[in-house]
């Protein structure tokens, strides 16, 4: 095999370690759940808005930016 080549990461893991399908998938899932919250956390620092009629005159704003950003406009 070349260094070209592909290998799947579950059988390089499973040759390291003769981890199971359901060991491997824990750690897919646990790596997927971290990122997941880093992200949360990095979009929620740029959120702006405190609450459900914040964030609907926020986008509102953004689609429509010429006219009046009020809460009633938004819900139309």
């Amino acid at each position: 095999m070349t260094v070209a080549e592909k290998l799947p990461v579950t059988t390089f893991l499973r040759a390291l370690g003769r981890m199971t399908n359901a060991e491997m998938r824990d750690i897919f899932l646990l790596i997927l759940i971290t990122e997941m919250l880093s992200l949360f956390n990095q979009l929620s620092k740029k959120d702006q808005s405190a609450g459900p009629n914040e964030a609907l005159i926020e986008v509102y704003r953004r689609l429509r930016s010429g006219d009046l950003a009020t809460i009633e406009n938004a819900e139309i």
